[in-house]
């Protein structure tokens, strides 16, 4: 055998060895690895998203609680609303009621008072000396009335009341005809001696106002007055005023509507000559 075919052969015979693929190994690796992570971060996802589901239905049924104490709290408002409002109904129902009787017993009350003093009249504007005395006080009056009535009237009583320098006197006569007849003649008296009936305390105060009225119409108007002390109205020819429950109420003619006015003054005025209707004798 040749040496060309020797070294031919063996050539051929040997085996070269390969290279480990290192690059290859380490990317598989790598690989693993990152799938692992995401293993666990989806395993932290998951707890997350159950801690996130729980807390989510802990607020639900927090939510759900809530509304049910709201709807539970509403309830019981409305069932108090509802019984105060009874209450307040009948509270109101009293108060009209109460209202009623007191008004009733208010005007039985003021026809008892007139019938009670219905032989009294009230005498105001005479001098009061330091000295007067209860005869001498009923001596006086009695002067004035003869002159006035044109005859002697015999007082059972007067005596003075209220306040002041010239307080006002009260005067008991003995007979209905004494009383009126000195009432009717008031006229006569004194520029500076009134004499009125004995009126209750209401009516009173609502002859206080029609006076006060009736100035204020006076110093603003010029047309025609009339003043009807009995039914308590003051009427001119555009309006008409009427004491209403111890309120001035305005009337309007035209349209029959009516509004309240409030009246601070409770007398004091001269009403002058008396009108029809209206009481007899001279009025403050």
């Amino acid at each position: 055998m040749s040496e060309s075919e020797t070294g031919e052969e063996s050539t051929s015979s040997t085996t070269v060895p390969k290279k480990p693929r290192k690059n290859s190994t380490k990317s598989i690796s790598d690989l693993v690895d990152s799938v692992k992570l995401l293993i666990d971060q989806n395993k932290v996802t998951q707890e997350t998203l159950k801690e996130v589901k729980q807390h989510v239905e802990e607020v639900a049924n927090n939510t759900d609680q809530i509304k049910q104490s709201l709807t539970e709290l509403r309830a019981e408002v409305d069932a108090k609303i509802t019984t105060h409002e009874s209450r307040l109904n009948n509270l109101e129902s009293d108060v009209s009621s109460i209202s009623q009787r007191l008004e009733h017993n208010s005007k039985a009350s003021d026809v008892l008072y007139l019938e009670v003093n219905k032989l009294n009249l009230i005498l105001s504007g005479l001098d009061e000396p330091e000295t007067e005395s209860t005869d001498s006080l009923i001596t006086a009056i009695e002067s004035i009335l003869q002159v006035s009535t044109g005859y002697f009237i015999h007082l059972d009583h007067a005596y003075r009341v209220g306040t002041g320098t010239r307080r006002k006197v009260k005067l008991r006569f003995l007979s209905i005809k004494d009383r009126n007849a000195a009432l009717k003649s008031s006229s006569k008296l004194p520029p500076t001696v009134f004499i009125n009936e004995d009126l209750p305390s209401s009516t009173r105060q609502a002859h206080g106002k029609l006076r006060a009225k009736l100035k204020e119409l006076k110093s603003s108007s010029t047309e025609e007055i009339k003043v009807d002390w009995k039914k308590l109205s003051i009427e001119t020819a555009s309006s008409k005023f009427q004491i209403m429950d111890g309120t001035l109420t305005q009337i309007d003619k035209r349209l029959g509507s009516i509004s309240s006015q409030t009246s601070t003054s409770s007398g004091g005025t001269k009403s002058g000559s008396q009108l029809p209707g209206t009481f007899l004798g001279r009025r403050m």
